[in-house]
């Protein structure tokens, strides 16, 4: 059985076509289109086309959406996320289903991610597990007891959490978790961290980069730059106190984590580790494994295949 799968992310937004291989899935088709570049209804349309030429060759049962939130799940509506702006109320289910004609599902990402992951990759097997993104931005998704944990619907939103009075904005507040954890907040961080060494006299590559990109100061931390490096220690000190939060709230067997952390957790040692230690209970710690994804970048086209097959509630 085949299945249309569409991955909207705050960077870019994936189509695909996937099949059922014995419970796993096979991806056929795959189109990249750069969120930023399109309006919402417009990006939706230019997706739809892609897809429609595939259903025509080759057919479809269901259409798999992932989406970073707030969502209106039940009714598959976008709620203006903070990492997609201008995505206010957008009624994705009703808009895919009346071009494509077959029924469509739409899914918080760290969610279905968290579940593609304990189907699929690093939580398999785990009684309990949860996925964080760090991608754009930072969102959890619970699996509790072998049962994707949603609460009232918005369970997950590490991101919101506030560490610090003062720090790189995130979910629109200064100083919370996803300012300081995650490829948005990183960049910020590193611009923070650039201003106040250049007004000390420190020199820094990074006052010459614009734009700022969570890439280009991973790739100056690893070449040395005091500053860079000072970034993603800094963001894995916060990240471990994250962590440990949730270690110490829901005892989880396996963290997994995706996005800049699973890319460079090098460069997130020995702070991340050292903070996780220090603030998370002890015993708690010792039993749960914090892995990056074994899914990978792929994670996103996982998460929509569960989401496509029924999966993810």
């Amino acid at each position: 059985m085949n299945y249309i799968l569409i991955d909207v992310g705050g960077t870019k937004t994936a189509v695909l076509l996937a099949s059922d291989d014995g419970g796993f899935p096979r991806f056929l088709k795959n189109k990249i289109f750069k969120t930023s570049d399109f309006k919402p209804r417009v990006l939706i349309a230019e997706a739809c086309a892609e897809a429609e030429n595939w259903i025509k060759e080759y057919g479809a049962a269901r259409v798999g959406v992932c989406c970073g939130g707030p969502l209106d799940e039940a009714n598959g509506i976008i709620l203006s996320p903070p990492n997609l702006p201008g995505w206010d109320n957008i009624p994705l289910k009703e808009i895919v289903e009346s071009k494509l004609k077959i029924p469509c599902d739409v899914r918080n990402d760290a969610n279905a991610c968290a579940v593609a992951e304990w189907l699929y990759g690093a939580g398999k097997g785990a009684d309990n597990m949860i996925f964080m993104t760090f991608g754009t931005g930072l969102g959890a998704g619970l699996v509790l007891n072998k049962k994707l944990y949603k609460g009232s619907g918005a369970a997950g939103e590490v991101g919101h959490i506030r560490l610090k009075n003062r720090g790189p904005e995130g979910y629109g507040r200064a100083g919370t978790a996803e300012g300081f954890c995650s490829g948005g907040g990183i960049e910020k961080l590193a611009v923070m961290l650039a201003d106040d060494a250049e007004k000390q006299g420190k020199c820094t590559r990074l006052t010459a980069e614009a734009p700022v990109s969570a890439k280009r100061v991973a790739e100056l931390a690893a070449a040395g730059d005091e500053i860079a490096a000072k970034t993603f220690q800094v963001s894995g000190r916060e990240f471990g106190k994250v962590c440990a939060i949730l270690i110490d709230l829901f005892a989880p067997d396996v963290i997994a984590v995706g996005g800049v952390f699973m890319r460079s957790r090098a460069l997130f040692e020995p702070s991340f580790s050292k903070s996780l230690a220090e603030n998370a209970l002890s015993e708690s710690v010792q039993k749960c494994t914090v892995a990056v994804s074994w899914l990978g970048d792929e994670i996103g086209n996982y998460a929509c295949f569960a989401i496509a097959k029924g999966e993810v509630e």
